[in-house]
C-alpha cells in the first residue's frame, strides 16, 4: 500500500541525532510516511546511516546547503526520481527537531483533509507566542512560521514548483538565497497567491534543540 506521506529530513554532521529521529518517526508513524534524510554536505564520517541522498559537492561540503536549498535538493530528487505524485503531502524537517513519542501524521493528514485550502502546515512550539492564540483553538492561520518543520500539501508544491532546471536552487525555495532570510514568508506569499493559507496547530507539538 502507498503512503500518502513523504517525510525528508535534513543532516549535516549529526548522524547520531538524525538517526534518532528517523527512527523515532518510523516507530510511530511508519504505515503512513516513507523517510528520506538529505545529506548537507557532511564529512564522511557524520553521513547518516538512513542516507537517501548525499550534497557532495565542493560548496555543499563546504558550507552546507541550509533549509532552503536542502529541501529543494530532497524534493527535486523524488520528482527526478518519479516519486513525487506518489504522495499526497510532504514534511520537511530539519534534524535538530525534538518530536514527541507518539503518532503525529495521522493528526497532520486529519487536519489537512478538514482544511482543504490549506497549504502549509506547521506544529507549534512550547517556546513560541503563538501558542497563546492557540489556547482555545488548536489551529489557527499565520502569515509567518518559522520553517524547522513544515507539513505541506502536494497540490500547492505542484503549482510553485520550478521544473525547468529541477534542484537544490529552485525547486520550491529560492536557492540563491543562501542563508533563507525571509524564505518562509514567500512560502506562505505563493500559497495566498493561489488563494490558500498557512497555519499552525497546537494539536502537534514540535520543539527546535538549539545546543546542537
Amino acid at each position: 500500500m502507498k503512503k500518502k506521506v513523504a517525510t525528508i529530513i535534513l543532516n549535516r554532521n549529526l548522524p547520531k541525532i538524525t538517526d534518532k529521529l528517523y527512527d523515532q518517526i518510523k516507530k510511530y508513524n511508519n504505515k503512513e510516511t516513507d523517510i528520506f534524510i538529505v545529506d548537507s554536505g557532511s564529512l564522511k564520517k557524520n553521513i547518516s546511516k538512513y542516507t537517501t541522498w548525499i550534497a557532495d559537492w565542493k560548496l555543499a561540503k563546504k558550507r552546507g546547503l541550509r533549509f532552503g536549498r536542502g529541501m529543494n535538493f530532497g524534493l527535486s530528487k523524488l520528482y527526478e526520481e518519479n516519486r513525487f505524485y506518489d504522495y499526497e503531502y510532504f514534511f520537511l524537517i530539519t534534524n535538530d527537531t525534538i518530536l514527541k513519542n507518539k503518532p503525529m501524521i495521522k493528526d497532520f493528514c486529519k487536519i489537512m483533509r478538514k482544511h482543504n485550502k490549506l497549504a502549509i502546515l506547521s506544529p507549534c512550539s512550547k517556546k513560541w507566542g503563538e501558542k497563546d492564540l492557540l489556547s482555545k483553538n488548536s489551529i489557527k492561520y499565520f502569515w509567518y512560521i518559522h520553517n524547522n518543520a513544515y507539513f505541506l500539501r502536494r497540490s500547492f508544491l505542484d503549482k510553485i514548483k520550478n521544473i525547468k532546471k529541477p534542484g537544490y536552487k529552485n525547486f520550491i525555495f529560492d536557492g540563491k538565497n543562501f542563508r533563507g532570510h525571509g524564505i518562509e514568508s514567500e512560502l506562505i506569499l505563493k500559497a495566498y497567491k493561489l488563494n490558500m493559507a498557512a497555519a499552525i496547530t497546537s494539536e502537534i507539538w514540535a520543539e527546535e534543540n538549539e545546543t546542537h
